[in-house]
């Protein structure tokens, strides 16, 4: 064998030897790592994670500037109609209390993806969903919501001390309840309930009234009507003539308004970040079921 082909032989084993250890100490650990690890997290468990939120909340975003508790309120008329949808948010950072009134003739696509007005989706769907069609409206994540009725209104009304309700015309209607006993005399006519044009005592009697008057068979006079009691109910719910910090009056609410996601101990922690409507600079949010959403929208994230 010539000495050239016997040097080949020698080099090439030891290349095979070198390679071979690169192999075992360098190589082999790096795919048993990424085997034992791989980056692909279709199988991860990211049950910690925050919560995914439904499509109709994906474009919600929080408004986080300080302690800040939002909440809406949705009132039913006794036909089942939301009659009133109020959203509020106290924010601490910025010290406002911002406010609205949102028309419930604006519309909103429901479960099939057409557009209805508020008034009769509202109706259909509980709260929790109704809190998500909400936050999806306005663009920004509403943590709370407190649906009401006739009963739980009255019962809010009976715990203010001095509120007043103003009344622009005179109502009048055949009382539901009298039962209309044979006069002797021969007068026939049936009771009236009368509740004067003006200011009145806004309690649980003045709400079962204006409640119980439903003047046109179309329900546009009523509608308006409870909308503008229940308006009168939360911005007086806040201040000195209403509840005022009551605590025992608010938390004995809680016996009565059972549709909500708030409890005795949420309340008591936002206590005196609530009760802030008449302390921060108050910002009321006025628009129309016609107004331009894309517009209006960030206005309730400032």
């Amino acid at each position: 064998m010539s000495s050239a082909f016997k040097n080949f032989c020698i080099t090439f084993g030891i290349g095979l030897l070198v390679f071979g250890l690169l192999g075992v100490f360098l190589v082999y650990p790096l795919i048993t790592d990424e085997t034992e690890n791989p980056t692909d997290t279709s199988n991860t468990d990211i049950s910690s994670t925050d919560p995914v939120e439904t499509s109709d909340t994906e474009s919600a975003e929080p408004v986080i500037n300080g302690n800040t508790f939002t909440a809406v309120i949705i009132g039913k008329a006794t036909d089942g109609l939301a009659a009133s949808i109020i959203y509020m948010r106290a924010n601490e950072g910025t010290q406002t209390f911002t406010y609205c009134f949102i028309p419930t003739d604006t519309t909103a696509s429901n479960n099939i993806g057409k557009n209805e007005p508020l008034k009769y989706l509202l109706a259909r769907i509980d709260g929790s969903s109704a809190l998500n069609k909400l936050s999806s409206l306005l663009g920004v994540r509403i943590d709370y919501y407190a649906i009401l009725g006739e009963d739980e209104l009255a019962a809010i009304a009976d715990r203010f001390t001095n509120a007043k309700f103003n009344l622009p015309n005179e109502i009048r209607y055949a009382d539901p309840n009298a039962e209309n006993p044979q006069d002797p005399f021969g007068d026939t006519s049936t009771p009236e309930v009368v509740v004067p044009a003006g200011d009145n005592k806004l309690d649980g009697e003045l709400v079962h009234k204006i409640m119980a008057y439903n003047p046109t068979t179309n329900n546009e006079e009523y509608h308006v009507l409870t909308k503008q009691l229940y308006e009168a109910v939360f911005t007086q719910f806040f201040t000195d003539p209403g509840t005022k910090k009551n605590r025992e009056a608010i938390s004995s609410l809680f016996g009565v308004v059972t549709n909500t996601n708030l409890n005795a101990v949420i309340v008591e922690e936002y206590m005196d970040l609530i009760f802030t409507y008449d302390i921060y600079r108050r910002n009321e949010i006025k628009i129309s079921s016609s107004s331009d959403w894309t517009k209006i929208a960030p206005m309730f994230r400032d």
